[in-house]
């Protein structure tokens, strides 16, 4: 062991280092259960094809397990009604089919413009398409509002209030109702007493006051003596 007068074990050597943080690693869910579109169901002939089928694939020996009945009674039920599509929450209907094909065609008209933007007919390719789309979408945001209100209307007049406010609701979005909870002055416990919620305002209001009154006693500093001051 060399001991600590040896001149190697007091010399610092200069280095670079080069440190990088890891990106963090997305874990991905499992895909979400689809819903069968059991709405059909109210249809009577949409209903009959069902029982037919259920008691035409139920009819062998093969369903006595309990994972084989379910796996097809799921199956059959997911062919005759098929699966429930996701409501669009706004006005853009993601499963347009014309709105989807000239959106793509925009985005494909602008890619090629944008590398080449010295061609007037690229450009001109583009501004049509845009313009096709921009009609396509005014005319859907119109038939949305157009439809939302005769919703609402016939609603209102059915006196059906669930409807109404659920049209609502989908127009004007959820409304976040929660309550802001009243703590103390250092911020360390919640008001939960008549007295603690006094006290609180009181606090608030004292200290309104005197920062209003240092506010004003600045402005009498800062303009002439006489100068008229709007509280």
């Amino acid at each position: 062991m060399r001991q600590t007068s040896m001149w190697s074990d007091h010399r610092m050597v200069p280095t670079i280092i080069f440190l990088a943080a890891k990106p963090a690693r997305r874990v991905h869910g499992t895909a979400p259960f689809r819903k069968l579109d059991v709405a059909k169901l109210k249809n009577e002939a949409i209903r009959s094809q069902l029982q037919d089928q259920l008691a035409s694939a139920l009819s062998s020996d093969d369903t006595d397990h309990f994972q084989q009945f379910r796996t097809t009674v799921f199956e059959t039920t997911a062919k005759v009604i098929g699966f429930r599509k996701t409501s669009h929450k706004d006005w853009f209907d993601d499963q347009d089919f014309e709105a989807s094909r000239l959106l793509d065609t925009m985005y494909s008209a602008h890619l090629t413009w944008i590398n080449d933007k010295a061609d007037s007919c690229k450009k001109s390719t583009y501004t049509k398409a845009r313009s096709a789309a921009q009609k396509r979408l005014r005319e859907m945001k119109e038939e949305w509002w157009s439809r939302k209100a005769t919703e609402l209307q016939v609603a209102f007049d059915r006196n059906d209030t669930k409807a109404f406010y659920d049209g609502l609701k989908a127009v004007y979005g959820v409304r976040d109702t929660g309550s802001n909870p009243v703590r103390s002055r250092d911020g360390s416990s919640l008001s939960r007493t008549v007295q603690a919620f006094y006290l609180a305002g009181l606090t608030t209001f004292v200290a309104f006051s005197t920062k209003k009154q240092h506010l004003i006693r600045l402005c009498s500093l800062s303009y002439p003596p006489g100068t008229p001051i709007r509280t």
